[in-house]
């Protein structure tokens, strides 16, 4: 699922490392948006940057679980050894929960390169902190070596949570195919009692029938992994170690409430994830598990992961 404003902006910002104006108005030419509507939302969402950034750009996780592991002493400390060499263009800020809490303390590092008039960007987020850790990747951006990138280091045991072996996944998916009983699903769920972990506890099988039975051709299944208050970490953990129980659980809600599109919308700090799903899904693509015709079911149901650019309150819209 694409968005004119959010990709314009993204597309801008990877090209000249930030959103200079004359780009902001030639998008707003293209896509027909106001000019002030481009700059409300590039300077609401912190991703984008409205002028050109320092070569170093480091923000340190201030929410309660890095507080608690010494994020303010970390800040302190890296501030007062840059100050003694008088190290110029690096900028130590403040930032909100990056979704590494079992891992604190944490921080966002962005690096730009100048080279013949454009910038280079990059990005990435480093967990386990200590001053002198974090100094040395704060000295290697500045000389323009890449940041680490994410990876996934694979568990050596089966979840408890994940009912497949690898080779028999999307069980329950290929069970409701074959046999068609949406209303022995829908009486699986209330005896489980499965109900929405967004604060309210409203029971899932009621909220499909209600879907199921509202009017209109159009319905959407979203899953809303932004995952942005502090201490919540275990999304994350299942999308990297067992997305196709995601994908499934949004398939299954599909055919039964009747929506053929899914989204599933991810906080842009959780790229290693999203890539995970991205794989995920390109299987299912070539296993018939989502697209026009699913599992020869005659129904349809295709996903896309929407990456945020920053904002806990876009989720569901």
């Amino acid at each position: 699922m694409r968005s004119p404003v959010v990709d314009g902006l993204r597309e801008i910002q990877h090209k000249h490392g930030y959103l200079p104006v004359e780009e902001l108005q030639s998008l707003s030419e293209r896509i027909q948006t106001p000019l002030y509507h481009l700059q409300g939302v590039a300077s609401f969402f912190p991703t984008f940057r409205l002028s050109p950034p320092p070569t170093v750009d480091v923000r340190i996780c201030g929410d309660m679980s890095c507080h608690r592991r010494g994020a303010d002493a970390l800040r302190r400390a890296v501030e007062g050894k840059l100050a003694e060499r008088g190290a110029s263009d690096v900028v130590i800020s403040h930032v909100s929960c990056l979704g590494q809490c079992d891992r604190a303390p944490a921080a966002l590092i962005l690096g730009a390169r100048r080279d013949n008039g454009t910038i280079a960007t990059q990005e990435a987020i480093v967990n386990g902190l200590t001053s002198e850790k974090l100094v040395g990747l704060i000295d290697a951006t500045a000389a323009g070596k890449a940041l680490p990138h994410h990876h996934s280091d694979p568990l050596n045991v089966r979840l408890k949570s994940d009912p497949y072996p690898k080779n028999e996944r999307y069980g329950v998916l290929r069970n409701l195919v074959k046999s068609r009983d949406v209303a022995g699903l829908l009486a699986a769920l209330k005896a489980a009692d499965l109900r929405g972990m967004g604060g309210a506890g409203f029971p899932t099988a009621m909220k499909w029938e209600f879907v199921r039975g509202a009017a209109g051709a159009e319905k959407y299944i979203v899953c809303n992994a932004d995952e942005s208050e502090p201490g919540t970490i275990k999304d994350r953990f299942i999308m990297q170690y067992v997305p196709h129980l995601v994908i499934e659980g949004m398939v299954i809600a599909g055919l039964v409430t009747g929506a053929k599109t899914g989204v599933i919308y991810i906080r842009h700090e959780y790229e290693l994830q999203a890539e995970i799903l991205e794989h995920e899904l390109e299987e299912c693509r070539k296993l018939g598990i989502i697209g026009p015709d699913v599992l020869g079911s005659g129904q349809t149901f295709d996903l896309t992961i929407f990456v945020s650019p920053g904002g806990y309150i876009m989720g569901e819209e």
